[in-house]
């Protein structure tokens, strides 16, 4: 039986990630949402992947993610939700493009949600 969605990496492409670092960030809890494969499929074929954050952007994203409550983790368009807004509050050209590109994928991601809990 096939599975109904896909694991979808807010932070993408996956060869772009390569030091320990900056996979803890891709990998993180929150940031990898269960996907129905229709919005999945139309999430990657109208947005090109995210700009990839810098060495200073990912200690503070990650910093900032490991102090979100459980109950925001484990609600990963919530999760998201809240990482995009933290984002807008960093003085940084590359935090803000970020954050706007994290917002374009929760029109995908509201509305294919797969929640596995």
């Amino acid at each position: 039986m096939e599975r109904g969605h896909n694991m979808h990496h807010a932070l993408w492409t996956l060869a772009s990630y390569k030091t320990s670092l900056e996979k803890a960030l891709r990998n993180h809890t929150g940031l990898i949402v269960p996907l129905g494969l229709q919005e999945h499929r139309e999430l990657h074929a109208h947005i090109d992947p995210p700009p990839k954050p810098d060495k200073r952007l990912i200690l503070s994203s990650l910093e900032f993610l490991d102090d979100l409550p459980l109950s925001t983790l484990t609600n990963e368009p919530e999760t998201i939700r809240a990482y995009s807004e933290h984002l807008f509050t960093e003085r940084s050209g590359l935090a803000t493009r970020i954050g706007k590109h994290l917002v374009r994928q929760l029109t995908y991601i509201d509305r294919g949600y797969h929640n596995a809990n």
